[in-house]
């Protein structure tokens, strides 16, 4: 069998796990689907199925599932019930996949993070921590609040002018700023372009730019500072030109106006380009941007590449902590919380390109993260440390 390039030969198509949350001693069934497998080499494919504990990347086991080839569609599917040892630890795990030639032993596909699952127990598995007692100044330096700088006038009012004292939105973004007391704001890109807003609303020929409305936020509040989150769909990192976010960062740097930068905006959920400009998962109308979930590592990589040489190329950015990617996450720990994501994306450790990672946790609807009877499936049991 001639070997074929991975890219070429084997996309997942999907990965499915029954439970993420089994006990030890317990069943869990994988089910994997994969296209572009040739149907003809099906019957001469060694499938090695590995279960791997993420961080101390413990091998427990390894399974061969049979190939079984879908005729109609080309595909093939792997269905294979996982025993979970009675004394493992718990934790979490992924499943690592080998498909090699049967004859020659050749490896012509292998993906060390084809999904995962959590091994729980009766207690949450987010440990404890004791934390000092803060005072109400250093509580709320601890907090932000996310605000849509683009704040002008809406097209309902196309004949006012731009001028600050019919800017209503900025000025209600700076009563309630000072009302909170909140110094920390974050938002996702922050335009030094005019032509961007020239349209809201049009004409608009002296319409200020984003960064002019961070400005005026910052001249009525000076201690504001800005957590700049990277615009996941931009296409202009590094390119120079007026979309390019360096030289608005540079600024910001240099005035001390910067709380954090952060990486692009939930990458499960949004598109996501490249810092090189290329998407991911195509952003097309009805792109799966879930996929992005096995590409995490590659996202990770990508941008805290990106991110780190900004931070050495001018001292202003010192001391500017980088925030990871966010993962969105329902739960904190429940089947699509932030450990079930953890899991499946089979994330590295990349702290040596970040400072903070990033994780946003939704609680579920109806249920309270303080409860503490709450089911450990939907992320309490009890879960206060969430």
């Amino acid at each position: 069998m001639h070997p074929v390039a991975a890219a070429d030969a084997v996309t997942i198509k999907s990965a499915d796990l029954s439970t993420y949350f089994p006990l030890p001693g317990s069943k869990v069934t994988a089910t994997l689907r994969l296209n572009q497998l040739p149907v003809a080499r099906a019957g001469g494919v060694r499938a090695d199925l590995a279960l791997i504990k993420n961080g101390s990347n413990i091998l427990v086991r390894v399974l061969h599932p049979n190939l079984n080839p879908a005729q109609a569609s080309g595909e093939v599917e792997i269905v294979q019930q996982i025993d979970i040892p009675v004394g493992i630890e718990r934790g979490d795990y992924r499943l690592e996949l080998k498909l090699s030639d049967k004859k020659s032993g050749r490896l012509f596909y292998e993906n060390k993070s084809v999904s995962g699952f959590i091994v729980s127990g009766a207690a949450s598995p987010l440990g404890y921590s004791t934390v000092r007692a803060l005072s109400s100044f250093d509580m709320l330096e601890s907090m932000g609040v996310g605000i849509g700088i683009s704040y002008q006038l809406a097209p309902d009012y196309p004949n006012r002018p731009w001028d600050i004292s019919n800017r209503d939105g900025e000025k209600e973004a700076i009563a309630a700023l000072k009302y909170l007391g909140l110094h920390h704001v974050r938002n996702e890109g922050l335009d030094d372009n005019p032509l961007e807003n020239a349209d809201r609303p049009a004409p608009g020929k002296d319409a200020p730019s984003d960064f002019e409305n961070f400005l005026t936020l910052r001249a009525a509040i000076p201690e504001l500072k800005l957590n700049y989150l990277v615009q996941g769909a931009n296409k202009h990192w590094g390119d120079g030109s007026a979309g390019d976010p360096r030289p608005v960062l540079l600024k910001l740097a240099k005035a001390g106006a910067l709380s954090a930068i952060e990486g692009p905006n939930e990458p499960n959920f949004q598109c996501v380009m490249s810092p090189t400009g290329t998407a991911y998962v195509p952003c097309a109308g009805g792109a799966d941007y879930a996929q992005n979930m096995y590409r995490f590592n590659q996202i990770w990589s990508d941008w805290g590449r990106a991110l780190s040489g900004l931070k050495h190329s001018d001292p202003a950015f010192a001391t500017v902590p980088l925030l990871t990617p966010s993962i969105g996450a329902w739960g904190p720990n429940g089947p699509d919380g932030v450990e079930g994501f953890y899991a499946k994306s089979g994330l590295n450790d990349h702290s040596e390109l970040y400072d903070v990672m990033n994780i946003h946790a939704y609680g579920p609807s109806g249920l309270s993260l303080g409860d503490p009877q709450g089911d450990i499936r939907f992320g309490n049991a009890p879960n206060w440390a969430a």
